[in-house]
């Protein structure tokens, strides 16, 4: 079926639906501390102070999020709180029937949306933080393969998905899936190998990308690459994709999705036989909570033969699609399987051959700039030794630098601004109610929970303040519920700091969405991620960054790409009701390029500066 006609099989009226039974409990973003266990049997997951518990025999949901990259959905069997306020929940697996009342999903979802990333390299799971999109790409050689014989090969290739999208329209209760895929695959190959050889490139060095669609649901986007070989055949090639494809079910019924394919094509033999096919295909695996519960496999198959009657070379291509959805994991007894289908194929270009190689072309050959070097992986850094003060001032170490990576080691701090002051050690101080009290040993089961109450003078509005953190790991969350006993007021809120990463008080700025980050010039960087909405975000001179604190304006969404000594922050222009308050949750975490943060730095540091002035000329 034509993927842009309409179909016959789609519910009426499926938007972005997900409404969870009154015995379900979604855990806010930051909320979810840590998660242990498999997902497929059994999970303990430890749930930060204030949030909400469900009772044994309910439901916990949690999204998938940078902190819960899979996603958490479960029928609770225990529930146990800690004397530091931290409740852990024990859950075995349960359906969406089982924990929503509706659960509809119309989205289109891009490779920017990633929570993980696993270069194929040696690092699984090694997206974290605020990122640029991942790629869908790869250079390999014939090691990266698994061949039916040894020897005597020669095969090299280069693919990317580009940015790969995907619209995913789901109705769980009237059991309706449809996924569809903009394939734009590019492919080089350069092989030679013998007749009766299979070659499939290894999965240990495939590329992964895991995209969340709407709560617990997400797809896992992986390629695979083989060649298989009917004759003996040296030649290289390459070639584009352009084609939307994809899968439709609709109860026990399922189809494939397929536009007419267009490729452009270019291939160069160098051997008197041609008989090879090659596939480039992407699997997608949508996952419940960290279940496979339905996938698919699409992408592009050329098949070079020679036309023995003329001497001359032909080359033909189709895009190859199948699917499946699995039953007791979306919801109860529903499955339905697609076998793998090429349900148009074209004609690509054909060569006859003369002296020497031959080279086809099935559209002019354009000029193209060489591939830009790939980014480097980013992965989850390392932090210890996390304080808060009094004065909501706070300090946390990187091992990697052997000390703080603020400024002085706590120039970092929450600040208030209120009818025209502003509170914090950047301006007026706040009044100590409570704390900082400290509880939890920093473990996984048992985090380290650190509790702080001020008051912003006599004006009635008053902050409490929690920090949750696992020792050695990449990042801590912060609650801030901000109470009113009087009429509304309007504030704003912020978090900021003066940045020293690296062992050095110099640095760029980037934004991503939701966040900012201080980055070090070997791309190191400290973010600060908004988690509950409504942020504005700052990376600046470090002076500036305090001059705006001080001011009681709200951050830009700007950030400097020049380097510069800085500093950064997310600030929160709230409304605080009459008696009422207002909660903003954030995270703030170390990320790093894989392999930067494997040893101590050593040797020659710059020195910090002493008594660096607040606000200064820049």
């Amino acid at each position: 079926m034509d993927p842009g006609a309409p179909s016959d099989w789609e519910p009426e009226n499926i938007g972005n639906n997900i409404v969870p039974k009154p015995t379900t409990i979604v855990a806010a973003p930051g909320n979810v501390l840590s998660v242990t266990g498999d997902p497929s049997s059994a999970q303990s997951v430890v749930l930060a102070p204030g949030q909400a518990v469900p009772a044994v025999g309910g439901f916990l949901s949690v999204g998938i999020d940078q902190g819960t990259p899979s996603g958490v959905l479960g029928r609770v069997t225990a529930v146990a709180t800690s004397d530091s306020g931290v409740t852990t929940v024990e859950i075995v697996p349960a359906t969406i029937e089982d924990a929503y009342d509706a659960f509809q999903v119309n989205n289109v979802v891009t490779l920017d949306d990633a929570v993980s990333f696993d270069p194929g390299e040696s690092n699984p799971g090694a997206r974290s933080g605020p990122s640029r999109s991942p790629s869908l790409s790869k250079s390999v050689s014939v090691g990266a393969f698994d061949c039916t014989t040894e020897g005597g090969i020669t095969a090299s290739a280069r693919f990317d998905f580009g940015q790969q999208t995907a619209q995913v329209t789901f109705d769980a209760f009237r059991r309706y899936l449809r996924v569809t895929l903009e394939l734009r695959p590019t492919l080089a190959t350069e092989i030679g190998i013998t007749a009766g050889t299979s070659c499939t490139l290894k999965d240990s060095v495939t590329p992964k990308v895991f995209v969340p669609v709407a709560g617990p649901f997400g797809i896992e986007f992986k390629p695979t690459l083989s060649i298989s070989v009917r004759a003996n055949t040296t030649l290289t090639s390459e070639m584009t994709l352009v084609a939307t494809s994809g899968f439709e079910v609709s109860e026990s019924r399922i189809r494939a999705l397929a536009s007419a394919p267009r490729f452009e094509q270019t291939f160069d033999v160098r051997s008197d036989t041609v008989g090879a096919d090659v596939f480039l295909g992407l699997k997608g695996s949508l996952t419940l909570a960290g279940r496979v519960s339905a996938g698919f496999l699409a992408g592009p198959q050329v098949d070079f033969d020679a036309v023995r009657q003329s001497g001359c070379f032909r080359a033909t291509g189709a895009v190859t699609i199948g699917a499946f959805i699995e039953a007791n994991l979306i919801t109860s007894n529903w499955s339905a399987r697609l076998a793998t289908t090429t349900p148009q194929r074209v004609e690509i270009a054909t060569a006859c051959r003369g002296t020497g190689g031959t080279t086809a072309t099935s559209t002019p050959p354009t000029t193209t700039d060489p591939p830009a070097p790939e980014p480097p992986v980013i992965v989850p850094g390392q932090l210890t030794n996390l304080q808060i003060l009094p004065s909501l001032q706070c300090s946390i170490e990187s091992p990697t630098d052997g000390r703080s990576v603020f400024y002085a080691g706590a120039n970092c701090g929450t600040h208030l601004a209120i009818d025209g002051t502003t509170y914090g050690f950047i301006g007026s101080p706040y009044t100590v109610i409570s704390g900082p009290s400290v509880t939890g040993t920093g473990s996984a089961a048992d985090p380290l929970v650190i509790r702080t109450s001020v008051a912003a003078g006599d004006t009635g509005v008053t902050l409490d303040q929690i920090d949750t953190f696992v020792e050695g790991s990449s990042l801590y969350n912060t609650a801030i519920t901000v109470n009113n006993s009087g009429q509304a007021r309007a504030v704003v809120l912020s978090r900021a700091a003066d940045c020293y990463l690296n062992q050095s008080d110099f640095g760029i700025g980037e934004l991503f969405p939701s966040a900012v980050s201080c980055t070090s010039s070997n791309g190191r960087r400290i973010s600060w991620t908004d988690l509950s909405g409504g942020a504005t975000r700052q990376e600046a001179f470090y002076s500036t960054i305090w001059s705006i604190v001080r001011s009681g304006q709200p951050f830009g969404d700007t950030a400097l790409e020049s380097e510069h000594d800085n500093g950064a922050g997310i600030s929160w222009s709230l409304t605080v009701p009459e008696a009422g308050s207002v909660t903003t949750r954030s995270r703030f975490q170390l990320d790093e390029p894989q392999g930067a943060g494997n040893a101590r730095r050593s040797g020659a540091q710059e020195a910090e500066r002493e008594n660096k002035p607040l606000f200064a000329d820049e």
